[in-house]
């Protein structure tokens, strides 16, 4: 009967999506991969339902054991009519268990144990390649720049924290084994870490960090988009050590390291002005202690100092030390 559902059927739909995807299954495992990206309805359909259901790891990805839940559910069921999940869609009822099958087999032969959610498919990846390949640019920096105007950012400052952060993360990026990748993301932090001023001035870290997370961004990943939230989300105010775990959690130790750097690049451009800022060096002994040389006379910017000096209290709550060295004060 049309529709029906039991383990006979479901075991059948598997087979044959596993003989399907056995013929090049071969070739991606010889490749390799980093991170598994799928797409479209169903893949949607399926990874909502087990977020909604509880189902899905921290970072909200579709993972072997939820599929495995999600698959023991849908047997309990003897016919899609009578399917009720939480976040399935009425349009999706009819080819939801097929949709389970395939994604069970493609996980069991490519040996998968979990997969990232991209809204953008196919035809939008390539349209976006193509036009960055043409004009010479990166969709994601289009994608900055067009949020900043938005939200009416402050180019000159977003442009006075970038270039701050640039000196600060070449100083340690051998050190912390950060990439170019790391680089490029904390670029783009800091054009961005003041968008949520347009909603209020009041927690704006907040309100800009919730934008970059549930904004439809063209070029990034859901997983790029949780990152930027982070950064901006930290980069003033008191910092919890709870905190840092959930940042490890998303990013490991390397989103916790760019935190701080775009923290000290804003606390540097505190004054908003393109006067001269002190010369300055950031080193690193270790992953828990840093050490930022400050030339010149301290007198010169006693505020700067003092935001410095708290700034040291907030490195101890995510458990590394920050040193402040300058001829005229050592903290």
């Amino acid at each position: 009967m049309e529709g029906e559902i039991n383990q006979k059927v479901f075991d059948k739909a598997v087979t044959a999506a596993r003989k399907e995807i056995s013929g090049i299954a071969n070739t991606y495992k010889a490749a390799g991969w980093d991170t598994v990206v799928g797409s479209s309805g169903t893949i949607k359909a399926c990874r909502q339902i087990t977020v909604n259901m509880g189902w899905s790891n921290e970072k909200e990805e579709l993972t072997r054991e939820g599929l495995e839940k999600l698959k023991d559910k849908l047997l309990k069921y003897k016919h899609v009519t009578e399917m009720e999940f939480d976040g399935l869609k009425e349009d999706r009822r009819a080819v939801l268990p097929a949709g389970i099958a395939i994604l069970y087999a493609v996980f069991d032969v490519l040996g998968l144990d979990k997969l990232v959610y991209s809204d953008g498919a196919l035809r939008e990846g390539v349209m976006y390649d193509l036009l960055g390949r043409f004009q010479h640019e990166d969709i994601r920096d289009r994608s900055v720049h067009a949020l900043m105007g938005r939200y009416n950012a402050d180019t000159k400052q977003a442009e006075r924290v970038a270039n701050t952060v640039q000196q600060l993360f070449n100083g340690v990026a051998k050190s912390l084994n950060l990439t170019n990748d790391d680089s490029d993301l904390l670029r783009r932090a800091a054009c961005l870490h003041e968008i949520g001023l347009a909603i209020s001035h009041s927690g704006y870290h907040r309100h800009g960090a919730y934008l970059l997370q549930h904004s439809d961004i063209p070029g990034f990943s859901q997983i790029d988009q949780n990152y930027l939230s982070h950064l901006v989300a930290h980069h003033r105010r008191k910092l919890r050590g709870d905190s840092r775990i959930d940042v490890s959690k998303v990013g490991g130790s390397k989103l916790v390291y760019l935190c701080l750097l775009l923290r000290l690049a804003v606390l540097l451009n505190h004054s908003r002005s393109d006067e001269m800022l002190p010369a300055i060096e950031l080193s690193v002994s270790n992953e828990q202690q840093w050490q930022l040389s400050v030339s010149g006379d301290a007198k010169q910017w006693p505020l700067l100092v003092a935001d410095l000096h708290d700034e040291q209290v907030q490195f101890k709550h995510w458990d590394i030390e920050l040193n402040i060295q300058s001829e005229q004060f050592i903290y």
